[in-house]
């Protein structure tokens, strides 16, 4: 299995969809839906799949009054119960998104589409392929499915997006837009 030539894990994601599983967490739906993005996942995946747990936080997110999607609207999302009796992980993932990347390994080909440098990091430990939301915009643009990735980032302001100067200099420089920096670097707040 190749590894990712960036933090995003987007080397060659196209010719690795075919006929794979995409395990998605609760915080890649959520920032997916605000910025009117969801439809990638069906796009690029055959099958999509969160965990109850994952499930749950997205209920959560709703109750609480802020944007996240109705999961019971989506046919193409199935719910599963994929959280395994474990103990904790020591490097702070979450059990949930734990029994994603569990699945995801377990169902090769597969990949988990997971928020947190830290959780891809565990991720690539386990040998196993993960992605986050911005990997899935980049793959998006490669495929001409979005027209601009800044664009889309631009409407993840002010939902606790981790932006990072390091992250937009290197998202932007990947799809070639790297000319709309000064634009996004607000978004860091200085990190």
């Amino acid at each position: 299995m190749s590894q990712p030539i960036d933090e995003f894990g987007s080397d060659n994601l196209r010719e690795l969809n075919n006929n794979r599983v995409a395990f998605v967490g609760a915080t890649p739906l959520v920032y997916l839906h605000v910025c009117d993005q969801l439809a990638l996942l069906k796009a690029f995946y055959p099958q999509v799949i969160t965990s109850t747990e994952a499930a749950g936080e997205v209920t959560a997110h709703q109750a609480e009054g802020l944007k996240a999607p109705d999961l019971a609207s989506l046919p193409w999302l199935k719910i599963r119960d994929l959280n395994r009796e474990e103990p904790p992980s020591p490097d702070r993932v979450s059990r949930a998104n734990m029994g994603l990347l569990r699945a995801a390994l377990e169902h090769e080909p597969s990949i988990a589409i997971v928020e947190g440098r830290h959780v891809r990091r565990v991720a690539q430990q386990m040998k196993c392929r993960a992605t986050g939301t911005v990997g899935l915009l980049l793959m998006a643009r490669q495929e001409g499915l979005i027209p601009s990735v800044a664009d889309v980032l631009l409407r993840l302001d002010g939902t606790g997006f981790p932006f990072t100067r390091r992250m937009l200099t290197s998202t932007l420089l990947l799809c070639g837009e790297s000319n709309r920096l000064g634009e996004l670097l607000p978004l860091t707040n200085g990190r």
